[in-house]
């Protein structure tokens, strides 16, 4: 898992073209084609961290087999 900072969300969408994502993530839900387990809570002190996870149906592994869930 890798964790992101304010700064490293920033930086990433600096250059993303967010109505392209948009229009990609709503034909993935039309086909239902994805993958979204519960979503996760975690209590920090005064804050809680949500964490939101969602998978396309077919992923890569670490050696490009394709993974079909």
């Amino acid at each position: 898992m890798r964790i992101l900072n304010a700064d490293d969300i920033h930086r990433l969408a600096e250059n993303v073209n967010f109505a392209d994502v948009i229009e990609r993530a709503a034909d993935k839900a039309e086909e239902n084609n994805f993958m979204m387990p519960e979503r996760q809570q975690l209590a920090h002190g005064e804050n809680t961290h949500l964490f939101m996870p969602v998978f396309d149906m077919a992923i890569k592994n670490d050696i490009g087999n394709e993974i079909d869930f």
